[in-house]
């Protein structure tokens, strides 16, 4: 599999945070207003996935202020995004260096063995974050996946059954969507699918369908929202089943 590495988090939940940097404090809540225009325009350009338009936004924000966490880990996150991992970990370690608790840049270097297919260790880097906020959902989707792709349903089930319901996230409805998915059962992956998005609007699911999108479950055009065929517009699902081998005897999930 390979993953989309975390769309830089405040992409998707900018204002929460944002609201931060101009607290007290914080060497940013001074910052000119152009500052945040070049940031958000560093946001939509990577959402749109115009990494040339992204750069260019993050220089014209370090033009006005020095490196700072986020601007260093998007910088980062377009390299691995060019599967130029070296490069994108090394500014995502920059980003560390200067919060070595910036979730965002953590979360990448989680990324980079997930795109690389070694699940193992990907799982275990997720499990560090999630040992520290046993309330991270997105971390928890992304050990379930590890272990999907691991084709290890008995620990996916223990996963997925741990995921709240109802969260803070779409994690519960993707997390029964790629149960589903992975095991072949198309139909019902999808009906978790559209429930997610009933639920969630696209910028909160974004970080959930990617994975389904480069696996091959969910289909969707750059800088678009996944959309389901039931919907009636031109981008949706083409799920293709993942080869687990022999399924194991899991309960169905709740609906």
């Amino acid at each position: 599999m390979v993953t989309r590495p975390l769309a830089v988090v405040f992409a998707l939940a900018f204002l929460t945070l944002f609201a931060p940097l101009r607290a007290p404090g914080n060497p940013l809540k001074d910052a000119p207003p152009e500052y945040f225009v070049a940031l958000r325009d560093a946001v939509a350009a990577f959402t749109a996935r115009d990494f040339d338009k992204t750069l260019k936004s993050i220089d014209a924000a370090e033009a006005i202020l020095p490196p700072n966490p986020i601007t260093l880990n998007t910088r980062g996150a377009v390299l691995i995004e060019q599967k130029k991992f070296a490069e994108g970990e090394d500014y995502c370690r920059k980003a560390l260096a200067q919060d070595p608790k910036f979730y965002p840049a953590r979360f990448n270097l989680c990324e980079v063995p997930m795109v690389q297919k070694r699940y193992a260790e990907a799982r275990v880097m997720f499990q560090k974050l999630l040992d520290e906020n046993p309330k991270d959902e997105l971390a928890q989707f992304r050990i379930l996946l590890t272990w999907l792709m691991d084709k290890n349903e008995v620990e996916a089930r223990k996963v997925l059954d741990a995921i709240p319901f109802p969260g803070s996230t779409c994690a519960y409805y993707y997390g029964n969507a790629a149960w589903e998915f992975a095991r072949g059962n198309l139909a019902e992956g999808e009906k978790w699918v559209t429930r997610g998005n009933w639920v969630f609007k696209p910028e909160m699911t974004s970080n959930f369908s990617q994975p389904f999108i480069e696996i091959g479950w969910l289909r969707s055009a750059p800088g678009e929202s996944v959309t389901l065929p039931e919907l009636a517009v031109p981008q949706g699902v083409a799920p293709k089943p993942l080869d687990l081998g022999t399924p194991t005897k899991a309960p169905e999930p709740a609906r």
